[in-house]
């Protein structure tokens, strides 16, 4: 079994650096570490850099340390819908992964509605709900958009607002359990004392009522999916309809 935490936030080569090393000693096999569309290619850079590989493409779109892979992605903050859309057709195929902030109800719904987005990020951030619905959760599961659940909002919240997140959490996972979209569940870690091991992710969301297998699909199978599908991204005409290359 392969653990991942499929999001991280990139800073600067040395704060990244630490974040990579700490999550492989903390027992995850590859990590998605996250920049905004303007510190993107200094990121590449960086990282190339970093593996020191000479053989590499010059910007190659995800890198390999004695197995551990990770993974670069973009994050795009849309101010509405047209913008979010704008910028999702302009940077799809500049990452491997591409995440959406989530919050604003139009922002999720677009979000979800787009086959070319990979998660979409805190749903719930700074609303009385959890961010989606019924609707939005038909539209993620027919479209592959992941749906976040970020440690990192239990760990620097208190008491009512803590609260609240851990009721939106039980409720995406109610409506995951109905509507079966991809579930991530990830650290969102600025440094390495974000970070938490598989075991302890695993203890604390069996609380908010996950089971064991469910925790495992989402922060193994789900990020798994991710990468295998963006492989074959190019290739899919629609949904179940792709192009073979025969030999």
């Amino acid at each position: 079994m392969k653990y991942f935490d499929f999001h991280l936030n990139g800073k600067n080569p040395d704060t990244d650096l630490a974040l990579i090393n700490e999550a492989k000693r903390l027992g995850y096999q590859g990590i998605s570490i996250f920049y905004s569309n303007e510190h993107y290619k200094s990121a590449l850079e960086n990282f190339n850099k970093i593996i020191n590989d000479e053989t590499a493409p010059p910007h190659p779109k995800s890198f390999k340390i004695d197995e551990f892979s990770i993974t670069p992605g973009i994050i795009i903050q849309g101010k509405n819908p047209h913008h979010l859309q704008k910028q999702i057709r302009s940077l799809r195929n500049k990452t491997n992964i591409l995440m959406v902030d989530g919050g604003d109800l139009k922002i999720n719904r677009a979000a979800c509605e787009n086959v070319k987005v990979d998660i979409l990020s805190r749903p719930y951030y700074k609303r009385r709900d959890c961010g989606i619905n019924h609707v939005l959760s038909r539209e993620a599961a027919k479209n592959n958009v992941a749906i976040e659940l970020c440690f990192s909002d239990l760990l620097k919240s208190r008491n009512s607002l803590r609260s609240k997140i851990m009721a939106h959490f039980r409720d995406i996972i109610k409506l995951q359990r109905k509507f079966q979209f991809l579930l991530l569940i990830t650290s969102g870690a600025r440094t390495v004392y974000d970070l938490r091991t598989p075991r302890d992710i695993m203890a604390l969301y069996s609380c908010l009522g996950l089971k064991k297998e469910e925790i495992l699909r989402a922060i193994s199978d789900s990020p798994s999916f991710i990468l295998d599908y963006n492989q074959q991204r190019k290739n899919i005409v629609v949904n179940g309809v792709k192009i073979i290359n025969e030999k």
